[in-house]
């Protein structure tokens, strides 16, 4: 029957609304706190047909980023009889690979299960998280958060001593029991994760860091799901604390959070019971990425630098908070721009990549100027993104003169200069340079 079937003439568009049909039904039963009817439909998910080949669609076609972030480009091109095979023979029940003699067969069949185990349990832990603490597991604005936090600096009185405590979790020696209890799903999905998210290796990967500039905010995968149900649970813990804190102010975005108080005391009995917490959960705080500060001091958070003044107007005085990218990266995003222009020889130094053209150099800058553009508008002052821009094409321009030996100056005037909007810009072709001031555009 394998052989018979067309891969590409399946019925994929009722595959995907039967799967977003029995996932509503899976949120709404945990909005009701349905436990029993939401296990009993995840178990027919996760066995049914049609999600084990909307996950082989999904890995082979490039859908879905794995957690150990290995790139499926290089991987075996299947067949239509070989992804129908292998999206048969896929079964949550068993630990053991049926293709253990070929690694990157068995890479497809473990990101499969993978997906299968997020598409399931993400709506459930959507819906739960909705209830209990208000907010989402994926898809958070950190600008919204960052607007906030500037809104509640504000609006103390500058007289007001404040003192905030902004940590970032990692992870020490995680506690599996604990996680698995609190998670509380089947057996199957229970085993799977036990023995292959929660191993030594992976715990590095359960909470990663922000990249601003590549977009990768939400990768949206199982390892990633599970840190922000880990967080979750942090955060839970903390509600039932915050009755004997009067005046503490808390914000969390993934495994970074800020706490202020106007009692110095507070900050040190929320730090003492939260790492109470951490501990039995096998997490700890990153010290150099945590610590105490003033009102008056500058806050690093999100990748923004957040700096409280005042405004002295006549004789009333005005709180204001100073919004600017932070100096990590702000190097971070022209390292990576030097990275594409530039390669490592054996011998350890860095040369310009001379045979690239410049519409390729622009086709791989533009994307990370466009991200790092969208993080920041409307908060970053002109003149930062001013000077961005003045080393942006400073860097170009050294880059692609190296090539040339003679009339450098007139050669890039005239091939590599175009007048955009009344505006010299760096183009070539139909390619243009994007800037980090979009007010220049």
């Amino acid at each position: 029957m394998l052989e018979k079937n067309d891969w590409h003439l399946l019925p994929w568009q009722q595959i995907e609304q039967f799967i977003f049909f029995i996932q509503s039904k899976i949120y709404k039963n945990s909005i009701c706190s349905s436990n029993n009817e939401v296990h009993r439909l995840q178990l027919f998910l996760c066995t049914s047909q049609a999600i084990k080949l909307f996950a082989v669609r999904a890995i082979t076609e490039g859908r879905f980023k794995h957690q150990d972030g290995f790139n499926n480009n290089n991987l075996i091109v299947l067949n239509s009889s070989q992804k129908l095979y292998l999206a048969m023979s896929i079964d949550l029940q068993k630990n053991i690979c049926p293709f253990s003699h070929n690694s990157e067969l068995s890479q497809l069949y473990r990101s499969s299960l993978d997906l299968i185990v997020f598409l399931c349990l993400r709506p459930e832990w959507e819906a739960k998280i909705k209830k209990r603490l208000n907010s989402t597991l994926f898809n958070q604005n950190p600008r919204h958060i960052i607007d906030n936090i500037g809104k509640e600096f504000c609006s103390k009185n500058f007289e007001m001593s404040i003192y905030i405590f902004a940590g970032m979790i990692e992870c020490s020696n995680l506690n599996v029991s604990y996680i698995l209890k609190h998670l509380g799903t089947i057996e199957s999905f229970e085993s799977y994760i036990k023995n292959t998210v929660f191993q030594e290796q992976q715990f590095f990967t359960l909470f990663s860091r922000i990249d601003i500039s590549r977009a990768k905010v939400d990768v949206k995968n199982l390892c990633q799901l599970l840190s922000h149900i880990i967080c979750a649970a942090f955060q839970e813990q903390l509600k039932k604390e915050y009755e004997t804190f009067v005046d503490l102010s808390f914000f969390r975005y993934q495994n970074n959070f800020i706490v202020s108080s106007v009692n110095l005391q507070d900050i040190n009995d929320f730090i003492n019971k939260s790492q109470d917490i951490l501990s039995h959960m096998g997490l700890e705080y990153n010290w150099k990425h945590s610590r105490i500060l003033t009102k008056q001091q500058t806050l690093r958070f999100l990748g923004f630098e957040i700096s409280p003044t005042f405004l002295l107007v006549k004789t009333n005085i005005y709180n204001q908070v100073i919004l600017n990218a932070s100096k990590e990266e702000k190097k971070l995003i022209l390292s990576k721009i030097r990275y594409i222009l530039r390669s490592r020889h054996e011998d350890g130094k860095t040369r310009a990549k001379t045979n690239m053209p410049l519409t390729k150099a622009i086709a791989l800058i533009n994307p990370l100027v466009i991200n790092w553009r969208k993080y920041y508008v409307g908060f970053v002052p002109t003149s930062t993104l001013e000077k961005l821009d003045w080393l942006l094409n400073e860097k170009i321009y050294r880059w692609y003169i190296k090539r040339l030996k003679k009339n450098r100056v007139t050669h890039w005037n005239k091939r590599c200069i175009q007048i955009v909007r009344n505006k010299k810009r760096i183009a070539q072709d139909s390619y243009v340079l994007e800037l980090f001031n979009s007010s220049t555009l």
